[in-house]
């Protein structure tokens, strides 16, 4: 992968150089976006990304993690939702997917008025271009297919969460 801006680009065209390889111009896009997308296209090797998937242990620590096409790309523990919705929206943001999801994992008491409220603010932040789904949590927090000891608890469960399949409960 080369990260290049305006003059990187005249620079490559003037000298004839061919890449055999994927080109982010940190010009075309903010350099933040620039910076996910050359994160996401490291992990991923490839130019375009389906599926953009995210999945929320909520609680009074909220683990986010962050896959794209099967891929873990990040993966978090958060104090408040501010923090939680920030990320995924510099995420969602930068990656163009032709399908994003945020996985959100049912607590198994009832879903309280806090959890609630931090739904629909999501939905009014991500009106129209992604799908929210509640997953049942059960026994998200105790395995993982990711075995990374520095990993929390929280974060696990993300992980766990946005790798299980859409079900109604």
């Amino acid at each position: 992968m080369l990260v290049v801006d305006e003059d990187g680009l005249k620079y490559l065209e003037s000298i004839k150089c061919m890449f055999n390889c994927i080109v982010v111009n940190t010009n075309k896009n903010a350099v933040e976006k620039s910076a996910i997308m050359t994160l996401v296209l490291s992990r991923i090797d490839k130019v375009d990304v389906n599926t953009l998937i995210a999945g929320l242990d909520y609680g009074s620590n909220i683990g986010l993690a962050i896959f794209a096409d099967s891929n873990l790309i990040f993966v978090n523990s958060y104090r408040g939702e501010e923090s939680v919705i920030k990320t995924l929206k510099m995420f969602f943001d930068a990656i163009p997917a032709s399908k994003k999801v945020i996985r959100i994992g049912i607590p198994s008491e009832l879903i309280h008025a806090k959890l609630s409220k931090f739904i629909d603010d999501l939905l009014k932040k991500f009106s129209g271009n992604v799908v929210i789904e509640l997953v049942h949590e059960h026994k998200t927090s105790k395995s993982s297919l990711i075995i990374d000891e520095s990993l929390d608890e929280d974060s696990i469960a993300a992980i766990n969460i946005a790798l299980k399949a859409f079900q109604n409960y």
